[in-house]
């Protein structure tokens, strides 16, 4: 049976690349989006939180609902995941 695991070189080489792209990505989102994070959801709770206490409720409950469609999001495809894979 062939090894599945991959030499350290190639592996690191991969999360370098991912991390650039998801960096680049979030980057590009918050100043789009007017400070809102594509990926990164503890930014955009720490926002949440600090929009709350600086008064700013607009930022703070917009934060919330994307919050929310993230957890949502990631509960539905749990779901999807549990119903249609093979067992």
């Amino acid at each position: 049976m062939p090894s599945s695991i991959l030499p350290v070189s190639i592996s690191a080489r991969r999360v370098f690349i991912l991390a650039l792209v998801a960096g680049y990505v979030d980057a590009l989102s918050f100043v789009d989006l007017g400070g809102i994070f594509a990926g990164a959801m503890t930014g955009n709770t720490t926002h949440m939180g600090a929009s709350f206490i600086s008064g700013n409720w607009h930022h703070g409950l917009l934060l919330v609902g994307v919050l929310c469609v993230f957890f949502l999001a990631a509960i539905l495809s749990g779901l999807m995941r549990l119903l249609w894979s093979p067992a």
